[in-house]
């Protein structure tokens, strides 16, 4: 996980997250509505526009190659809820709350989960707000992110950031990469 920097999504596509966050405000359900009109956000033509804009800009976002904001390994596909709608439907449309995600660790990791602290404060490092290296840190040589704070214990959990060897290898065979490239430009200089 790195940090990353949201862009302006389009004046339309923003008028349309604010339409329906409105509907989602004005509910006597706001959760159930919130579910309802993100299932159907392709629903219209103006709908489907917004939300490819919010995806493709998301990807603009991510760091490289449409990757997940959290694992960095997989291609992202999901627009995450960071704050979930189900618990924070005053949120659901927000632009501030989206990221992008792979479908594992949106669907099978995170799913509904967010844990906040005694003061209602996020314990997990969202990567467009925070510094993620102020909790998380590679060690190179096994792969693995090692949490420094406890918002880095509960966001390696809830994301399962070290949850595989495929994304511990994939770490150790970057930084094996930027090491000889390093090497090299070093060489070419000498």
């Amino acid at each position: 996980m790195r940090k990353l920097h949201r862009r302006a999504i389009q004046p339309e596509s923003a008028a349309v997250l604010a339409d329906l966050q409105k509907k989602v405000d004005a509910a006597a359900t706001p959760s159930e509505t919130a579910g309802r009109l993100w299932k159907a956000q392709r629903g219209s033509e103006r709908r489907r526009k917004a939300f490819d804009d919010i995806r493709t800009t998301l990807a603009s976002v991510a760091s490289g190659r449409k990757r997940c904001m959290y694992c960095e390994d997989n291609a992202g596909t999901d627009i995450d809820h960071f704050r979930p709608k189900a618990t924070h439907p005053d949120r659901a449309f927000s632009w501030e709350n989206h990221l992008l995600a792979c479908s594992h660790c949106n669907s099978n990791e995170k799913r509904d989960q967010f844990p906040v602290d005694a003061a209602g404060n996020p314990m997990l490092a969202d990567p467009v707000v925070d510094e993620p290296t102020d909790h998380l840190v590679l060690v190179p040589e096994t792969g693995q992110l090692v949490a420094v704070t406890e918002r880095g214990t509960v966001t390696e959990k809830v994301f399962g950031l070290n949850r595989n060897e495929v994304l511990e290898s994939g770490r150790r065979d970057a930084w094996a990469l930027l090491l000889k490239i390093v090497r090299e430009i070093g060489d070419a200089h000498a």
